[in-house]
């Protein structure tokens, strides 16, 4: 679900607000994958090794509190370093199923 957003953003005028051009906000959409792909191991390995239904609780609220912050971000670090860790509970998702 998360990989359309920062389409349907762009299109409503986030590229304008936070100063972006197109190669920033690609590079802020690549920011997605990078994080989830770096932190498919560990989130996987405490998985493994815990309540996996506490781990999908925590990974839902962790999902929504960092896309909610997301959306309050004004400067273009703090939007790739949020987009780096939203890829964590995309990760803990996919190595689950």
């Amino acid at each position: 679900m998360d990989k359309m957003n920062i389409g349907f953003a762009m299109a409503g005028g986030m590229n304008e607000e936070l100063r972006l051009s197109m190669a920033v906000a690609g590079f802020a959409a690549g920011m997605y994958f990078i994080g989830t792909m770096v932190l498919q191991v560990p989130a996987g390995h405490i998985a493994e090794h815990g309540s996996a239904k506490k781990f999908i609780q925590y990974s839902i609220i962790a999902w929504g509190g960092l896309s909610f912050l997301t959306g309050l971000c004004r400067m273009p670090g703090s939007y790739w370093q949020l987009r780096f860790l939203l890829g964590w509970p995309k990760a803990a998702c996919i190595r689950l199923s």
